[in-house]
């Protein structure tokens, strides 16, 4: 008996797991302008579907400009530098740096990707460092093939200080 349910169990489960990777790519426009929804639909309720494929699917599914990356160092964790390590993957942001500063003091939505490489990237100019998304940085990462995809979906609070009135600190200009 146990072992009919044990059976039942795992085909049920995966049955599960290909329908999500059954479910039909939307693009942004059918979502407006709710690119939250967008992303959600397409990389979290479908992520499935880009295990074994490269990064180049994913950007051109993506059809919002990548802005900015930061890369996962596979010592992370192990108290190692993270220039010293390989890359096991990647973080994509739709966002600058600077609005991401901005989000910090307002509440705000930010969204981006976490896409872990099947093999570790060597490290090299590209992998030390969270950079700008440009043509080489695509270039380099765009044949990678992805292990797992993963959206995140972060809701910014804002910042409060401790001081003597309960007023939120207006974000510093940067000169």
């Amino acid at each position: 008996m146990r072992k009919i349910i044990l059976l039942l169990l795992l085909i049920i489960t995966s049955l599960s797991v290909k329908s999500q990777c059954e479910l039909p790519y939307k693009p942004l426009s059918a979502f407006g302008t709710d690119t939250v929804a967008f992303m959600a639909y397409n990389f979290k309720d479908r992520a499935d579907c880009y295990k074994g494929k490269t990064l180049k699917n994913i950007v051109d599914d993506l059809q919002i400009p990548v802005i900015y990356f930061t890369t996962d160092p596979v010592a992370r964790g192990r108290g190692m530098h993270p220039d010293s390590a390989n890359s096991s993957a990647i973080w994509i942001h739709i966002y600058t740096p600077d609005y991401i500063q901005y989000a910090m003091f307002t509440e705000n939505i930010l969204n981006y990707l976490y896409i872990e490489w099947e093999n570790i990237v060597p490290v090299n100019a590209y992998t030390k460092s969270n950079q700008d998304w440009n043509a080489e940085v695509y270039s380099y990462f765009k044949d990678k093939k992805i292990k797992s995809i993963k959206y995140t979906e972060r809701i910014m609070k804002p910042k409060r200080t401790a001081t003597k009135s309960t007023k939120q600190r207006k974000p510093r200009r940067r000169n």
